[in-house]
């Protein structure tokens, strides 16, 4: 893969954390990271490692809608996306794509930096920071780019469905070749695994990883992968480590951006990320039907949206503190989630109901819920995930990651449907239109084989 990307003069031109090092660069062309503290400022440039992960997947679901006239106005590959083209870039540039490799090869580098490096008694604690966060890194954009470029997981087929292109050197001139699904996967299990035996507990700051959010993505991933028992066993060591979530009643609904940021100790966040800024993702008006499933005391109605008219709900408030930007790392809300539906497929019902109640009386308004109940595994289920859609409802690409996922069960299988200016169009279940496309020019210069559409 050649990419696009200047790294050696690109590694530091926006790094807001603040570094001697760096202080001491008068020509940022001419730096040559040797240092562990050099590699870990690789790391810490939070507005490459923490920003831009993909979002083609929440603009193609279907949480919300946009006005013709606003859709008109989009660019290529968000107008195209919307609405689900086969062809959605027209000479656009992949950014969903080419994003998640850069953080892919600033990892590589700090990996490949700090193995030439001796290690001590002295530098040990830093070099297993450096080396655990950028399998993390690594292992994060790998499963952002699986749920856009590959197919669901599917165990019957995962040794051979084309996975996504693992980079584990930072030398760009190695051939690009697709791994199969499963070697995929097993490539983020086993970056994941390896990191949390180097990374603290606790991170000194939520833009870095650690063990916490090493779990939570490991929950996520086995999720992904219909692994329930694992998925089960990594939210649950989680949220062992940190379980508080936040008690939207302490929450003022009329301010613009009512949630806590990870700076102001949000409690929930475990690792921080945020995905691009599609202009799309400025024009959301939340579906009318999702929103009416809001009962009126559930505090989300007020904190998550804003009625800007007649069947206009913006919403209004994530972990971001920002309108333009939409949180897509990891959080303690999720992992409740993941848990509640992981109990519920292995027919544990009571401890499923469990975890979706302690989540939703922090949600509604005090005295009024009525904790919920289930008749059976399937009731619980279906319950669980009504509310994972409403909890998080624009979180990175997660809707587009549980329509791909549930679209192989009947029961929670959607066509999804859009309308403009009297054309509908429609993505049934399954359809090929849910692996989306790998960019015309990475196409033309690897060689890779194109995802059918």
């Amino acid at each position: 893969m050649k990419y696009l990307i200047i790294v050696s003069v690109l590694f530091f031109l926006s790094c807001k954390k603040q570094d001697a090092w760096l202080d001491k660069k008068s020509n940022k062309a001419d730096v040559v990271p040797v240092t562990i503290a050099d590699f870990q400022a690789i790391l810490d440039n939070d507005e490459i490692m923490n920003a831009d992960y993909p979002s083609l997947g929440l603009i193609g679901s279907d949480n919300y809608y946009i006005p013709f006239f606003r859709w008109q106005a989009l660019q290529p590959t968000e107008r195209n996306a919307y609405v689900w083209k086969p062809d959605i870039y027209e000479g656009d540039i992949g950014v969903d794509w080419n994003y998640p490799y850069q953080k892919v090869e600033y990892a590589n580098i700090a990996m490949d930096g700090i193995s030439k490096i001796n290690s001590d008694i002295n530098n040990q604690s830093a070099l297993n920071q450096v080396k655990g966060s950028a399998l993390f890194y690594r292992a994060y954009s790998f499963y952002n780019l699986a749920q856009l470029y590959a197919k669901p997981y599917n165990s019957m087929t995962a040794s051979t469905d084309p996975g996504i292109v693992l980079r584990l050197h930072s030398d760009v001139n190695e051939p690009s070749v697709r791994a199969s699904i499963e070697q995929t996967y097993n490539r983020i299990i086993g970056d994941l695994l390896e990191a949390k035996q180097l990374l603290p507990v606790t991170p000194s700051i939520k833009t870095r990883p650690s063990q916490k959010s090493v779990l939570a993505l490991l929950a996520r991933v086995s999720l992904a992968m219909e692994d329930y028992k694992k998925a089960e066993e990594y939210a649950s060591e989680a949220l062992q480590l940190q379980s508080e979530l936040i008690d939207f009643n302490s929450l003022n609904p009329a301010a613009s951006f009512p949630l806590p940021t990870f700076q102001t100790d949000n409690k929930e966040v475990l690792f921080y990320s945020t995905s691009l800024n599609y202009f799309t993702l400025l024009l959301i008006r939340t579906d009318t039907i999702l929103y009416r499933s809001y009962q009126p005391n559930d505090l989300r109605r007020t904190i998550f949206f804003k009625v800007r008219g007649v069947d206009w709900f913006a919403f209004k408030s994530d972990y971001t503190g920002a309108f333009a930007s939409k949180f897509s790392g990891l959080a303690i809300n999720e992992l409740y989630l993941i848990r509640a539906e992981s109990f519920a497929r292995q027919n544990k019902v009571t401890e499923a109901m469990k975890d979706l109640n302690t989540l939703l009386i922090n949600r509604w308004k005090t005295g009024t819920f009525i904790p919920y109940t289930a008749i059976n595994a399937d009731d619980a289920l279906s319950q669980i995930l009504t509310e994972r859609r409403k909890e998080l409802p624009f979180t990175g690409n997660l809707p587009w990651e549980d329509l791909r996922r549930l679209n192989k069960d009947p029961r929670f299988a959607r066509t999804l449907t859009r309308l403009l200016n009297g054309q509908i169009f429609t993505l049934p279940p399954n359809d090929k239109r849910y692996v989306y496309p790998i960019p015309d020019n990475e196409i033309r210069l690897s060689g890779i084989a194109q995802n059918p559409r």
